[in-house]
């Protein structure tokens, strides 16, 4: 740090702010001070920073399923880094919830937490608040400290979408998420648009016989719908003619699949960005921005007419 702020002619105070918070120095001394830091290969070091400060200034990340999550947490992370933190992960199993994970965590001092997929209770909670730790949780029921997404047009969108092909039972898939197939308030919505919803896993969807199948099966993920696919592939039963298959989550992959697959685009990126600058805002103590971030149905050819419907 020395040798940039030498070369750029300011303090190392300077340096850091310019760093870490360029927002709190002018625009001209940001991008000096960044130049210098780039021609000379200088890359902040928040362990070293954290020394002389006394604090971690790190936030630990725990995810209950990093392919279907992966675009939040990239956005979050990278968030959180441009402002100078470091940001552990670590996994933890849904069923089981956070708990473990998070005492882990708190055993290194981190000063955040970013919860995603699953949202802390009981013991876990406690330890949370005896602590006074900010945390935020992303795809997790979590009144005031969640980031929440408005998933009500998409499901709307969805039931009257089936209900228009002539569906009349749809199966919500629950291994991932244990949402309403990936769309919350999915299953209220078909029932609206006289679509009967059920609810199954896929290894109880594979035990039946072909012909038993619904004529929609709605996935937790866009990954569980490939797995619906495949399945129905190896089954000889027919996508979408037998059988329309919807994922959730709009993966980059979703376009690629054969048919396309119809899904659910939910907005990672931005909530990961949100919940980081939630994080960000409490730490130092300002209003968080809110953000209003909305699902939408994306279709595409993995959904088509029911059986028999004309």
């Amino acid at each position: 740090m020395e040798d940039v702020a030498a070369a750029a002619g300011v303090s190392t105070a300077s340096v850091s702010r310019a760093l870490a918070r360029p927002d709190r120095v002018s625009v001209a001394l940001a991008a000096r001070v960044k130049a210098v830091a780039t021609a000379l290969r200088y890359v902040p070091n928040p362990a070293a920073r954290a020394l002389s400060s006394l604090h971690s200034r790190e936030v630990a990340a725990l995810v209950s399923d990093l392919p279907a999550y992966v675009a939040a947490v990239d956005a979050a992370l990278g968030r959180l880094r441009e402002a100078g933190w470091a940001v552990s992960i670590a996994r933890f199993d849904r069923e089981a919830g956070p708990g473990t994970a998070l005492q882990l965590a708190l055993e290194r001092d981190v000063e955040g937490v970013l919860l995603v997929g699953g949202a802390p209770s009981g013991e876990a909670l406690n330890a949370l608040a005896e602590r006074k730790l900010p945390w935020v949780a992303l795809a997790a029921q979590a009144a005031g400290a969640g980031i929440d997404i408005d998933f009500a047009p998409a499901a709307r969108a969805l039931a009257q979408h089936l209900s228009a092909l002539g569906h009349r039972r749809a199966t919500c898939l629950v291994d991932a998420g244990g949402w309403d197939g990936g769309c919350p308030g999915v299953a209220a919505a078909l029932g609206a648009s006289g679509v009967e919803a059920s609810f199954s896993c896929l290894a109880d969807l594979c035990t039946k016989p072909a012909p038993t199948w619904p004529t929609a099966v709605i996935c937790g993920d866009d990954l569980a719908a490939l797995r619906v696919m495949r399945a129905a592939e190896l089954r000889g039963v027919a996508v979408p003619g037998a059988v329309s298959v919807i994922g959730s989550g709009n993966q980059p992959f979703s376009a690629l699949t054969s048919p396309p697959l119809t899904t659910v685009d939910i907005p990672w990126r931005r909530a990961g960005e949100a919940a980081a600058d939630r994080l960000l805002a409490w730490r130092e103590q300002r209003p968080p921005q809110e953000a209003a971030l909305t699902a939408k149905l994306v279709i595409r050819r993995s959904a088509g007419p029911a059986r028999g419907f004309t």
